[in-house]
């Protein structure tokens, strides 16, 4: 799994942000897993989730390394390669820094 911090005033505005830069439509969600509400996209390579960086049942950020009050995208899939492209369009907001890699999670 992938995880990316994402900069954004809403959780709304930030699925707005990746579906027009990867092009697919996310869906809102609910689970206190997730942070409470979250989006999700099903693509060949797995499911793209976005959420808030706030655990809402530990009552702390999800990653330490991320502001609070920011969003999280995370690519779940069977085989972190697949995600190539999709990191690749992400090159454009990593450079203006409002998404920056957080980390790589195996197994």
């Amino acid at each position: 799994m992938l995880t990316y911090g994402l900069r954004s005033l809403t959780l709304r505005h930030a699925a707005a942000t990746l579906t027009e830069v990867f092009g697919i439509k996310f869906e809102l969600h609910d689970s206190s897993f997730y942070g409470g509400d979250y989006f999700r996209a099903d693509v060949p390579a797995g499911t793209i989730y976005i959420q808030s960086n706030h655990d809402i049942l530990d009552d702390e950020p999800f990653e330490a390394s991320w502001p609070l009050d920011q969003f999280l995208i995370s690519f779940a899939g069977l085989d972190d390669k697949e995600w190539e492209p999709y990191r690749s369009l992400l090159a454009g907001l990593e450079a203006s820094d409002e998404v920056r890699f957080i980390k790589q999670k195996i197994g």
